[in-house]
C-alpha cells in the first residue's frame, strides 16, 4: 500500500495545468494496493513500496522544454533504521534465518518488529461474535447474532429489519484528527445503507458525519465514513450504521486514520453500548516481504532488549552469517542472502601448497588474556529461591531496633517477572547498611526501592 496521484487527476490535469490544493490532498490521502483496489480504476502493477515525506518533490523547466518534476523516496530500510521496539524479547533455538519455516528465523523475527504495522480498533464485539449483544451494540430494531452467513468467525449481527445500530467510544480527542468508521453489510437487494459519526463533549454534539450508500445488492459490501475532529475538548464519537431493509453486519471498525483494508476483531465488551478506548484491540499487518536463504546455525537463545534497535540486529545477524547480499528491493520485499547455508568443512578452506618464506620471533613470557562477555541462562524447571534477604526496619531515629525486623519475600508467577516493569519501568536497587547502623548480631540492613 502507498500514496498515490490518482489515474483521473493525473489523466485530466496532470498535462493541462496545475494541480489545485484541493485535488492533491484529495489525491494523497488514496492508498494503492494491488490486491484490493475500486472496480472503476485501470489495472495497474505495483513497482515501487516506500514512503515520501516532505520537500521529496522538486521540479525544473527550460526555456522551450517540458516540466520535468523530479521524486525521492525511501524504501523501508528507513523506517526500520528508526524504529525501536517497547519490551525485551528473546527467542531459544532460532535459526539465524530460514526460507522455510519462518517460524523459527531470526531474520523474519527481527525484520517484522522493524516494519509491521499497527491498526487499533476502538470498537468492542466488532464481529457480534460475543453472545449478549446488547452490551455493546444498541438498536431501535431488533439484533441477533447469526450464524447463516458470516464474513469473518462465526456470526454476524442480524438486523431483522430497518432501522439502526450503534456503539459509542469514550476517547480524548484532539482537533483534526481523523477517525474512520467502516462495517460489512450484506443484503440481496439494493438497500440503502447510512454511516454516521457524531462527536461529543459531554452530553453535547460538536459535529457530524454521514455518508449514505444504496447497496449492490449482490452479498458482502464495504461501507465506510471518515470524520475529522472539530475540538479538542471532545471526548466521545458515536457510530451509527442505518438501513432501509433487514441486513447482516459484520468486521467494524472505528480506526485513526482513513478506510482500513486490514480487520482487527474484537471480543472485548461495552456497557449499554459504551466501550472506553482504554480496552482497545490492536492488530498487525506485514506490508515488508522477506525473500531469505537457509542458514544452518541456530542461535542458542538470542535477546532484543527494550530500546534495541531492530535494523541494527538485522546487521548484526548478517555478519554472524556471513552475509553476502542485504537490501530491500522495489517491490518492497527485504532479500537476504548468505555463505553459511551449509556448514562449513575445515577442509574446504583449503592449504597452503607452498611456503613463501617463513619468520619466527621470540615472544616474552606474558600470561594470555581472553576476555568473554555474554548472558548466562540458568533454566530450572523446579520452583527455587533466586534471592532472600532479612530487611532490617528502623525507628524514626534511624537507629536500629532489633525486635523490628522482616523477610523480604516476593512470589512470581510461572512466566513472570519480577519487579514489575508497569510498576519500576527502571528496576530495582538494593542499599545494604544505608538507613542505619545494625546491631551487634544483627544481619546486615537492606533498604529495597523501585525505580520508575
Amino acid at each position: 500500500m502507498s500514496n498515490f496521484i490518482s489515474g483521473d487527476i493525473a489523466n485530466l490535469s496532470a498535462y493541462s495545468g496545475t494541480l489545485t490544493s484541493a485535488q492533491i490532498l484529495t489525491a494523497y490521502s488514496e492508498l494503492v494496493d494491488t490486491s484490493y483496489q475500486p472496480e472503476t480504476d485501470a489495472a495497474f502493477e505495483q513497482f515501487f513500496y516506500g514512503t515520501i515525506e516532505k520537500g521529496a518533490f522538486s521540479r525544473s523547466v527550460s526555456v522551450g522544454g517540458i516540466p520535468m518534476l523530479t521524486l525521492g523516496a525511501d524504501d523501508s530500510v528507513k523506517d526500520m533504521a528508526t524504529k525501536k521496539v517497547r519490551k525485551s524479547q528473546k527467542w531459544e533455538n532460532y535459526y539465524h534465518a530460514r526460507a522455510t519455516p519462518s517460524s523459527n528465523s531470526l531474520l523474519h523475527e527481527y525484520a517484522w518488529l522493524g516494519s509491521r504495522k499497527e491498526v487499533l480498533n476502538y470498537l468492542g464485539d466488532s464481529g457480534f461474535e460475543v453472545a449478549t449483544i446488547a452490551n455493546s451494540w444498541l438498536t431501535d430494531s431488533t439484533l441477533t447474532r447469526s450464524n447463516t452467513v458470516a464474513l469473518g468467525g462465526t456470526y454476524s449481527g442480524y438486523i431483522n429489519g430497518a432501522g439502526y445500530i450503534r456503539q459509542s467510544v469514550t476517547i480524548d480527542l484532539a482537533s483534526y484528527e481523523i477517525f474512520t468508521f467502516q462495517i460489512y453489510a450484506y443484503n440481496t437487494s439494493a438497500e440503502t445503507i447510512t454511516l454516521d459519526i457524531k462527536e461529543y463533549s459531554g452530553a453535547s454534539i460538536v459535529g457530524t458525519t454521514s455518508s449514505a450508500v444504496v447497496s449492490s445488492g449482490l452479498g458482502w459490501q464495504l461501507f465506510s465514513v471518515a470524520h475529522t475532529v472539530a475540538s479538542s475538548s471532545s471526548n466521545k464519537l458515536t457510530c451509527t450504521a442505518t438501513t432501509t431493509a433487514a441486513t447482516y453486519y459484520d468486521m467494524a471498525m472505528l480506526t485513526y486514520g482513513s478506510e482500513k483494508v486490514f480487520d482487527v476483531p474484537t471480543t472485548t465488551e461495552g456497557t449499554a453500548g459504551i466501550i472506553s478506548e482504554a480496552i482497545a484491540t490492536s492488530g498487525y499487518y506485514y506490508p515488508l516481504g522477506i525473500d531469505a536463504e537457509n542458514v544452518s546455525y541456530i542461535h542458542p537463545w538470542a535477546i532484543m532488549t527494550d530500546k534495541d534497535n531492530p535494523w541494527d540486529m538485522i546487521k548484526q545477524l548478517c555478519d554472524a552469517s556471513l552475509c553476502r547480499l542485504i537490501h530491500v528491493d522495489s517491490s518492497g520485499v527485504l532479500k537476504f542472502r548468505s555463505s553459511q547455508t551449509s556448514d562449513i568443512d575445515v577442509l574446504a578452506t583449503g592449504q597452503i601448497p607452498k611456503a613463501f618464506s617463513m619468520t619466527a620471533t621470540t615472544q616474552p613470557l606474558t600470561s594470555n588474556k581472553i576476555v568473554v562477555e555474554g548472558v548466562l541462562i540458568d533454566k530450572q524447571s523446579a520452583v527455587s529461591n533466586v534471592f532472600s534477604a532479612m530487611v532490617a526496619l528502623f525507628a524514626s531515629s534511624s537507629t536500629f531496633d532489633g525486635s523490628i525486623r522482616a523477610w523480604f519475600t516476593q512470589s512470581v508467577a510461572a512466566g513472570a517477572t519480577w519487579p514489575p516493569v508497569a510498576d519500576y519501568p527502571n528496576g530495582v536497587e538494593c542499599l545494604y547498611n544505608t538507613s542505619g547502623t545494625a546491631g551487634e548480631n544483627e544481619p546486615s540492613t537492606v533498604n529495597i526501592r523501585g525505580i520508575s
